[in-house]
């Protein structure tokens, strides 16, 4: 698949979460205290570069239902072991493994977008 297609891809599922998450804000504003579940997850990242973390971290953070807390790196660059985990703050997460495996579907749509490749 070209890189376009993958961009195309990714634009057409993140747009849909942002619907999704605008309406889960409407829905919890008209009626407060409909049991929404907030959470704070820690979610893995496959991305390796600052600028895929980045841009992950800022289209995450642009849905209303979800906050980056933090942005935890672990090894170093020079042993290869660089890796990112981001602390979110899930408005609604009944299923924590649901809301990662989410959270990590997207950004795999993101890398393939960037990378030309899943």
């Amino acid at each position: 698949m070209s890189r376009l297609r993958h961009a195309a891809v990714f634009a057409a599922v993140y747009a849909k979460e942002f619907v999704v998450a605008n309406a889960q804000v409407v829905r919890e504003v008209l009626t407060p205290g409909s049991g929404v579940r907030p959470a704070v997850l820690r979610v893995p990242l496959r991305s390796r570069t600052d600028a895929e973390v980045a841009t992950f971290v800022a289209l995450v953070g642009l849905t209303p239902v979800t906050a980056v807390l933090e942005v935890e790196r672990t090894g170093t660059a020079e042993d290869g072991g660089q890796r990112a985990e981001l602390v979110v703050h899930a408005m609604d997460a009944p299923d924590l493994d649901a809301q990662r495996r989410d959270l990590q579907r997207l950004e795999g749509l993101l890398l393939a977008a960037w990378r030309g490749a899943p």
